[in-house]
C-alpha cells in the first residue's frame, strides 16, 4: 500500500495510465510547459516593439521639422547638409528603424498567438529572426535578446517538436498538456 501523503514520484513518466477517457500514454514534459510562456513573453515584446515603431515613426516626421526650425533660427548656419537634406536624411532613417520595428512586432505578436495554441512552430523561429530587426532601435535589445535566446531553447526541444507535431495531427491543445504534464494521473485508491 502506498502513502497517498508522500512526495509524487516523476520516476516513470511513460507509464499508462487512467485518465478520464480511459488508458493514456503520459510522456515526459519536456519544455512543453514553457511553450505558453513563451507565447505570452513574445506577444509581450511583440506590443512593446509595435509601440516603439510607432514611436519611431512619428519621429521620422516631428523631428526633422524641429530640427529645420532651430537651425532657421541660429544666425550662423554650422557647415554640412542643407536643413531639407537632413531633414530627409532624418525621415528615411526613423522610418526606417520605426518600419522594421513595426514588423518585428507584428510577427512576433502573431507568433505568439499562434504558438499559444501549438500552432506554427517555424512562425516562432521566423518571429525571434526577425525580432533581431527591432535591436538597432535599443529600446526592445536586451529583452529581444533573451526572449530570441529562450525561445530557442524551447523550441528546439524534441518534446515541444512532438507536442506541435500532435496539434497539427488534430490533438486538441488540452490533451496535449494532459499528455506532456509531469503529474501523473493516479488509479483512484480502493476503499476501505
Amino acid at each position: 500500500m502506498s502513502n497517498p501523503y508522500s512526495t509524487p514520484s516523476f520516476d516513470s513518466f511513460n507509464q499508462p495510465s487512467m485518465g478520464p477517457g480511459g488508458p493514456s500514454q503520459n510522456l515526459a514534459p519536456g519544455l512543453v510547459n514553457q511553450v505558453r510562456v513563451f507565447a505570452i513573453l513574445s506577444i509581450v515584446q511583440g506590443v512593446l516593439e509595435v509601440l516603439m515603431g510607432l514611436f519611431y515613426i512619428g519621429m521620422g516626421f516631428i523631428f526633422p521639422q524641429m530640427m529645420i526650425a532651430a537651425q532657421q533660427n541660429q544666425r550662423n548656419n554650422a557647415p554640412g547638409m542643407e536643413p531639407e537634406q537632413l531633414a530627409t536624411f532624418m525621415l528615411i532613417l526613423y522610418a526606417s528603424f520605426g518600419g522594421a520595428t513595426l514588423i518585428a512586432g507584428g510577427l512576433h505578436i502573431f507568433a505568439g498567438i499562434r504558438n499559444y495554441n501549438f500552432e506554427g512552430r517555424v512562425l516562432g523561429f521566423i518571429a525571434l529572426g526577425t525580432g533581431l530587426l527591432a535591436v538597432p532601435t535599443c529600446y526592445c535589445m536586451f529583452t529581444g535578446l533573451a526572449l530570441g535566446v529562450y525561445g530557442l531553447i524551447v523550441l528546439v526541444n524534441s518534446q515541444v517538436a512532438l507536442a506541435f507535431e500532435m496539434r497539427n495531427r488534430g490533438e486538441p491543445v488540452d490533451g496535449i498538456l494532459a499528455k506532456f504534464s509531469p503529474y501523473q494521473q493516479q488509479q483512484p485508491y480502493p476503499p476501505r
